[in-house]
């Protein structure tokens, strides 16, 4: 997709109107059959969307707040008032009704591309570096951050706001295993060495993933970091507002480790761990192909931490400019389902903090 220069935040409302053959969020990316324009419109499995439009070879994109249902409020990011109005005559063809400012322009549009859009936008696919870490292309998007107050397991530094991240990422589908540490470092700080080369590495500082970033850095074969805190949410998310990608978290199990039936499908936590770690992958991806975001090890992400998060909207947040403390995310095996949450989150030293429930995993710059 192509980049916008300039950021203009401009409420716009979108009006879907879907005939019975076509159902609500049915994956695909959308273009002109003509291809008159640079014109697509992705729909997830999720039954989230986003409309991407560079009518006059002027790029904005479209963030829609909810699922493609018979009408729905999105903010234009990139560009100037606009509506759209969708009719779908089959499964893969439709028109579209597009108007910026006072302009109207009509398209018929083809359906190109089937399948869930995130992991293969565009025909990116997920790539595998030299050490056999893999990475899913997260693209741009708009999410909700931090948990409503009505959701078991919450913590009051969760305040929800609005976050909009610009630009596309890989994410690693793992985290980083003790055999990839091994590869990089040469020496394994794992408590559970035993567990083998596929589990998670842990015992490790956010100091030791920087070391480990700049020592991968410099074998030549990408550019890496920690994900954002922000970037981390909505890749865990994956379009989902609810406690796990999967569902919601139950008011009974949120705070023992009793079963959660939507935890146990996604990730490894004190209710189905056996008091370890588990080889990463185990469990069932969330729909953007990442595996182990809720439970087997919290995951040191970049951001400082502070106390609150801002009570407005974002763009592109990368945490507090100073601050002595970091923070992780995700839950682990030893943890309660509530630790395990998207928005769950917790903080410690940089230098010192390593415990036998704590990795991380790392992003590629994309391109």
């Amino acid at each position: 997709m192509r980049k916008a220069a300039w950021v203009v935040s401009a409420t716009i409302v979108i009006s879907l109107m879907f005939m019975p053959s076509v159902q609500a969020g049915k994956s695909g990316i959308w273009k002109p059959a003509d291809d008159s324009n640079s014109f697509y419109i992705q729909t997830y499995s999720t039954g989230s969307c986003v409309v991407i439009v560079s009518p006059n070879g002027e790029d904005f994109y479209v963030f829609l707040e909810g699922q493609c249902e018979d009408r729905v409020n999105a903010l234009e990011l990139f560009g100037r008032q606009a509506s759209l109005d969708l009719t779908f005559s089959s499964d893969d063809t439709a028109a579209a009704d597009l108007v910026i400012g006072t302009q109207s322009t009509q398209y018929a549009l083809d359906r190109t591309f089937e399948g869930d859009c995130r992991g293969d936008v565009q025909g990116i696919k997920p790539l595998t570096n030299s050490l056999g870490m893999t990475f899913a292309y997260i693209p741009p998007g708009r999410f909700t951050m931090g948990s409503p107050e009505s959701e078991p397991g919450r913590a009051d530094i969760e305040n929800q706001h609005l976050v909009t991240l610009t630009k596309g990422f890989y994410m690693q589908t793992t985290e980083v295993t003790q055999g990839q540490w091994v590869a990089v470092m040469g020496s394994n700080p794992s408590g559970f060495a035993e567990c083998g080369d596929d589990c998670p590495v842990e015992t490790v500082s956010w100091d030791d993933a920087q070391e480990f970033i700049v020592q991968l850095n410099a074998m030549g074969d990408g550019t890496y970091r920690l994900p954002t805190e922000a970037e981390w949410e909505y890749a865990a998310r994956a379009g989902s507002d609810l406690a796990f990608t999967n569902g919601d978290i139950g008011d009974a199990t949120a705070h023992t480790c009793d079963l959660d039936p939507n935890l146990d499908e996604v990730g490894w936590y004190c209710g189905n761990s056996g008091d370890s770690t588990h080889p990463v992958a185990q469990k069932d991806s969330n729909p953007w192909g990442l595996y182990d975001m809720h439970g087997n090890v919290w995951e040191w992400v970049q951001d400082r931490y502070g106390e609150k998060y801002p009570t407005g909207s974002v763009t592109d947040p990368t945490g507090p400019s100073a601050g002595d403390l970091r923070v992780y995310r995700s839950g682990s095996w030893l943890q309660v389902p509530a630790a395990s949450r998207s928005a769950a989150r917790k903080y410690d030293s940089p230098e010192y903090h390593r415990t036998n429930n704590l990795g991380f995993r790392v992003v590629r710059s994309y391109p």
